[in-house]
């Protein structure tokens, strides 16, 4: 999704933008690219395959892949991502430099900061709300 999703929009923003001579990816880059990056999320959570997916299958065994847990955690941290991409879109349409390099800047580091412990405690989570149905804690 993410592949196919940079190379549209980077054909076509260079397309406008050399063929064209139309300056709006390059005078408004900042929302454009991230409004792109949000509908990107979307559309991926929308049809069931989180794009974040594709990024953990590098880290874990096939045998995950299919697991509910698996696709559950990749679901919420690309709803995370989603969030991050608007807010940025948001933030770049609204404020001026530097305000919104800083604050994008702050927005992707908690998203990457997010994407690497949420998988790490989320399994344990996932565990200990199936256990909670019949009352037994899990260490």
């Amino acid at each position: 999704m993410m592949d196919v999703t940079s190379v549209l929009y980077f054909s076509i923003a260079s397309a406008a933008t050399f063929i064209f001579k139309l300056n709006m990816f390059v005078e408004h880059s900042g929302f454009i690219g991230y409004f792109v990056l949000f509908l990107m999320a979307l559309i991926s959570l929308v049809i069931k395959r989180p794009f974040t997916f594709q990024v953990s299958k590098k880290d874990y065994p096939k045998i995950y892949w299919k697991d509910k847990s698996f696709l559950a955690i990749n679901s919420q941290i690309t709803i995370v991502w989603a969030g991050i991409f608007l807010s940025n879109a948001i933030l770049f349409l609204l404020l001026a430099k530097p305000f919104t390099v800083v604050l994008s800047n702050i927005l992707i580091v908690i998203g990457i900061i997010f994407s690497i412990v949420f998988p790490l405690k989320a399994p344990a989570y996932f565990v200990s709300e199936e256990f909670k149905k019949y009352d037994w804690r899990v260490m």
